[in-house]
């Protein structure tokens, strides 16, 4: 297997928002099987999450990372990007969920 890109430097960034850890790691590992560059993070200030963590990745991968995020069992609150000085939504977590 090849080395997972970081991408380039100054790349934008979005985050991916869950409410418990289990979740949060359960995507990490569908992510990692994907071979999808990611970073668990705390959540942005301007979000909030009942969870304090939030997996970060590259804007270009978003097709990758829904198609991780249809992982069965696994539940996730939304994707946002930042926007000024905060962050909006791009997408919400599936209907069943919330």
């Amino acid at each position: 297997m090849g080395e997972v890109s970081t991408g380039a430097p100054g790349e934008e960034r979005w985050v991916v928002l869950f409410d418990s850890i289990h979740h949060v790691l359960a995507a990490e590992r569908a992510l990692g099987e994907r071979r999808v560059w990611h970073d668990l993070v705390p959540v942005p200030r301007p979000l909030s999450s009942d969870c304090g963590m939030a997996l970060e990745f590259r804007a270009a991968d978003l097709a990758a990372v829904e198609e991780a995020l249809r992982a069965p069992g696994l539940r996730w609150r939304g994707i946002h990007r930042p926007a000024g000085a905060g962050y909006e939504a791009v997408r919400t977590g599936p209907a069943d969920y919330r």
